[in-house]
């Protein structure tokens, strides 16, 4: 029996991304709305974090008992966003100019690794082909979101590109610590999405597109720990599907 073709995980994790990108956009409300009202950029609330990773604990816990069901699998998803967002927004109130930063950071590879994977002559390269196309279209999705940010009045100043933080070679702090984070959360995807999409590197039991397609959401919110074995003497070829 033949596990998801990589067209559908593919197509499966783009639907968890824009999913996620709500549930994010719904946190970074969540949490700037006291500020807002305030008109104190510091009166930031912690409940979107705290109650978002609460939620993703509880939607897995529902999900390993019901591995099939399509919901549980949304709810991940949606629940990460509103944790990854009010997050971000909460400690860009404590230390503005670094943490919105990093969170583009890692978000970027997400959209860019899923886009680039889809174009069959990268997917199918080797593995450094892969890793230098999502990585540069990361770099170019990192920029984009600091640009819709500059056209946001309602923002605080300073908040597009990191202005607010401390310099470091005439560079804001959180553009600086985002170089090295799109580059390892590129690899991190590179590699999950390798594990996900190359028949020779599957589980013996085959798994579902959204399932899989979830892993690949998962590595957003701790690739360290997702990141799979796979090897590297050789190039992967991959079921198109």
């Amino acid at each position: 029996m033949r596990g998801p073709s990589a067209t559908r995980v593919l197509w499966a994790a783009l639907a968890l991304l824009v999913v996620l990108h709500l549930g994010v956009l719904a946190g970074i409300g969540w949490a700037a709305m006291p500020a807002v009202t305030a008109g104190e950029p510091r009166e930031v609330t912690f409940a979107p974090w705290i109650l978002g990773g609460a939620g993703v604990v509880a939607a897995v816990w529902l999900m390993r008992r019901a591995p099939h069901r399509l919901v549980w699998i949304l709810a991940v998803a949606a629940f990460e966003g509103v944790f990854l967002g009010g997050l971000a927004t909460y400690f860009e109130g404590v230390f503005p100019g670094v943490v919105m930063q990093v969170a583009f950071a890692i978000l970027s590879p997400a959209a860019a690794a899923l886009a680039m994977m889809a174009i069959p002559r990268i997917r199918n390269g080797g593995r450094t082909v892969r890793m230098v196309a999502i990585a540069g279209a990361s770099y170019l999705l990192f920029a984009l979101h600091n640009v819709a940010l500059s056209g946001m009045p309602f923002l605080p100043e300073g908040t597009s590109w990191g202005q607010a933080a401390p310099k470091v070679a005439s560079l804001p702090l959180g553009v600086v610590i985002t170089i090295p984070v799109v580059l390892l959360t590129s690899y991190a995807l590179t590699v999950t999405l390798e594990q996900v999409l190359c028949p020779a590197a599957r589980e013996p039991a085959p798994r579902r597109a959204w399932q899989s397609a979830l892993g690949i959401m998962l590595t957003i919110i701790g690739c360290s720990a997702i990141v799979p074995r796979v090897r590297t003497t050789r190039s992967l070829t991959f079921d198109n599907g």
